[in-house]
């Protein structure tokens, strides 16, 4: 009875192919792109959610990723959120975080572009923070990158509950489905931990993923870390 949602994240350069170089084009055939539209046209249950059109219209309003970071920022994260929450809506009830209940401003940023040039530059970017957040982070084991495991919880014990399963991108959304979501175990890996999900039993399971990892010839991720158990958190 758990719903699962499988979520695709755009290259930041399927969103912003206008400032490619000449003569370099996206391929429609893409791996990721050949995925969702197989799956639209299976049997397959489970559709991929891959909000490229909203992140290309939102930035008729502000930038939707960082000018020196292959990430999105809070902007393009919030779009996203709203995309998936509007899928789950539609198999259970949510609350859902309005554009009013989000404040935007300008930062001092140096991404994960900037750092590999010498000296490394930096640049205002936008950022973004919730106005009134109820949503409190209670645990983290600061791992970086793969295997980092954080838990959301919220106060409001009668919304749903989720595990995730993700990549750096997600951090961006966590705020805002801490607000939707009673309690969120979210691990940074490429593979799915069934013990999790059975640990934690929630009413949602989404796998996110940007699409660069959606690679027919890539083979299972050598620096996975071991089996995760939150059971005491």
């Amino acid at each position: 009875g758990i719903q699962y949602y499988f979520l695709i994240v755009p290259e930041k350069h399927v969103i912003y192919q206008d400032m490619l170089p000449p003569g370099i084009m996206i391929s429609k055939d893409r791996p990721a792109a050949s995925l969702v539209l197989s799956l639209a046209a299976s049997h397959c249950p489970v559709e991929a959610i891959y909000p490229q059109q909203a992140l290309l219209t939102g930035r008729s309003v502000r930038d939707t990723y960082f000018k020196l970071d292959t990430h999105w920022n809070t902007y393009g994260a919030y779009l996203c959120y709203l995309e998936l929450c509007r899928r789950i809506q539609k198999d259970l009830p949510l609350t859902i975080v309005g554009n009013e209940d989000v404040t935007y401003f300008s930062v001092d940023h140096t991404g994960d572009l900037a750092v590999r040039l010498d000296p490394e530059p930096t640049g205002q970017e936008i950022a973004g923070r919730l106005i009134r957040p109820l949503g409190r982070n209670i645990f983290e084991n600061r791992s970086y990158s793969r295997g980092n495991v954080v838990i959301f919880e919220n106060p409001d014990r009668s919304l749903p509950r989720a595990v995730v399963f993700r990549d750096s991108f997600f951090s961006w959304m966590l705020p805002f489905l801490a607000e939707t979501f009673s309690r969120i175990v979210a691990v940074s890996c490429t593979e799915m931990y069934f013990d999790l999900v059975e640990s934690e039993n929630p009413d949602v399971v989404i796998t996110q993923t940007i699409e660069r990892y959606i690679n027919p010839g890539r083979g299972p991720d050598e620096t996975a870390g071991p089996p995760i158990d939150v059971s005491a958190q």
